[in-house]
């Protein structure tokens, strides 16, 4: 019996050290944990030569960059969270792997990206989170999704949805979502609104301390989500209610097919006003209906973008027609990833715009004898004094009627008058114009004779000139000519006198020669 109480006082022992050298171990690790503050990196989207969206004046980069600084500042009264910014200036580039790691270095519980939106044909508006596809990525992401949008919607945006996108690889669409998918980091991409949109520009476009707003409502989404309490706000998120979202066992895929309903029927048509009232019917059966919008050609034009209420299959809406012209009434109705599908077409015939119509009376002229019969017979009746009121009648009616033809004459007359001055006028312009075209052709025709006779003197002084030239080139001829005769007629005479002289020798020779022959 002894030793079996000393035993089990032995294993009492052993068991009560067990436990305390386990507490001893464990309790220190659980401070730490407790006492391990939430780290949360904020990336404001886009940054240096990558300005983002740009509509207007606005730059995304920069406003991206204002809510950032906001949001890290109102998380940073809270206790237990650390807070950091991927860049801390609109002006730096960084590549989305580097965000993403960045955030994993710094032991992030979360990384948030920060965007404003713009689509390519300016008519979409509203707010929209976009997560990542898998696992408890997924899940965590939507449930922070779920604080934000309910948030936003609070503030007066239209709400786009949670929304995931993959790529033809069937990986995350979004580089900052996909990167940090890979380093185990959860990653939110928030687009606050639309910049190119006059529904959402109220909640920017006023001054900077609306973005400020944006930075401050995505922090106290944050502080929900990770039920943070702050002394300086004077508020305690500990027992908030985070939305359970499950985690899924495959990717969770967008719709890319159109919505599979949409109906248009006509209730009511008011021919006179040109109001009409249909009815809507939209469904998509594996999202829902954002946005509706009508045609009254057809599908060829449309009007802008409406809201499709949430939750609701079917909505009824008011359209006035114009008048005198035949309508092809349809809507297309456009569902969370913006695919759209156009519903049956309604033929309306045009309405006559009875409103403006003045047509003349017709006269109904059995009418107007029968009462000219029964005001006779009740002339003969009443006797002297009805014939008298009734001839007093007839002559103020004759007055009315001539002081009536009197005014159309006269407004006649003045419109005549009207007229004749407009066509006088009229034609003091025509007359003034053609005027104005006989000046204009005389003075060319007056230029091209003063060219003409130009041309012509120019021509004969050429020709005097030349006759001047061949004249005395002649006359230096003919000087040359009788200087040649004149030489000639002297180089003959020389040899002439030669000859004769020659003869004269030749006689005085044979003198000689005779002479001395004799002796």
């Amino acid at each position: 019996m002894g030793k079996r109480s000393s035993s089990l006082y032995f294993n009492k022992a052993a068991g009560k050290f067990i436990i305390c050298f386990f507490l001893m171990l464990v309790l220190p690790l659980l401070k730490v944990h407790a006492d391990d503050p939430i780290v949360i990196v904020i990336d404001p989207g886009h940054g240096g030569e990558n300005l983002g969206a740009e509509y207007s004046q606005y730059t995304e980069k920069y406003m991206n960059m204002a809510v950032a600084r906001a949001m890290k500042e109102e998380l940073e009264k809270y206790e237990g969270v650390v807070v950091y910014l991927t860049h801390e200036s609109a002006d730096v580039d960084m590549e989305l792997i580097e965000r993403a790691e960045f955030a994993s270095e710094k032991n992030a519980d979360i990384l948030f990206s920060l965007h404003f939106n713009m689509s390519q044909w300016h008519n979409y508006f509203g707010a929209e989170v976009w997560v990542s596809a898998f696992d408890q990525y997924y899940a965590q992401g939507h449930a922070f999704a779920q604080i934000e949008m309910d948030m936003l919607t609070d503030l007066g945006l239209y709400s786009r949805g949670i929304k995931t996108r993959l790529n033809d690889r069937e990986e995350d669409y979004y580089g900052i979502i996909r990167e940090s998918r890979k380093l185990g980091l959860n990653a939110v991409l928030i687009e606050h609104c639309h910049l190119d949109q006059a529904n959402d520009q109220p909640f920017y476009s006023r001054d900077a301390a609306q973005l400020k707003e944006f930075g401050r409502l995505d922090a106290t989404a944050a502080a929900k989500y990770f039920r943070l309490r702050s002394e300086e706000l004077g508020v305690d998120y500990s027992d908030y209610p985070v939305p359970a979202v499950d985690v899924p066992s495959a990717a969770v895929k967008p719709d890319l097919s159109p919505p599979d309903v949409c109906v248009l029927e006509m209730d009511h048509l008011d021919e006179t006003s040109g109001e009409a009232i249909f009815t809507l019917t939209a469904q998509d059966y594996e999202s829902r209906i954002l946005y509706y919008c009508y045609s009254l050609d057809g599908g060829q034009s449309y009007m802008p973008l409406e809201p499709f209420p949430e939750a609701e299959n079917a909505i009824s809406f008011t359209v006035m027609l114009p008048f005198e012209q035949n309508l092809l009434i349809c809507v297309e109705a456009h569902n969370a990833f913006d695919q759209e599908t156009v519903s049956n077409v309604l033929e309306i015939t045009a309405l006559p715009d009875i409103m403006n119509q003045h047509e003349e009376p017709e006269i109904d002229i059995e009418a107007e004898n029968s009462e000219n019969t029964d005001a006779g017979s009740a002339k003969t009746e009443s006797g002297a004094e009805a014939d008298t009121e009734a001839d007093r009648n007839t002559e103020e009616m004759m007055k009315e009627e001539k002081t009536a033809e009197t005014e159309m004459d006269e407004i006649s007359l003045e419109e005549l008058a009207a007229n004749l001055r407009t066509s006088q006028e009229q034609l003091s312009q025509v007359t003034y114009v053609y005027f104005g075209i006989i000046i204009a052709i005389s003075l060319m025709i007056l230029v091209l004779m003063i060219l003409v006779a130009k041309i012509i003197m120019t021509k004969r002084l050429y020709k005097s000139k030349s006759n001047l030239g061949s004249k005395s080139a002649g006359s230096k001829k003919n000087k040359i000519n009788k200087t040649n005769k004149s030489n000639k007629i002297s180089y003959d005479d020389r040899s002439n006198n030669d000859r004769s002289n020659g003869r004269n020798n030749n006689d005085r020779s044979n003198n000689d020669n005779e002479s001395s022959g004799v002796d």
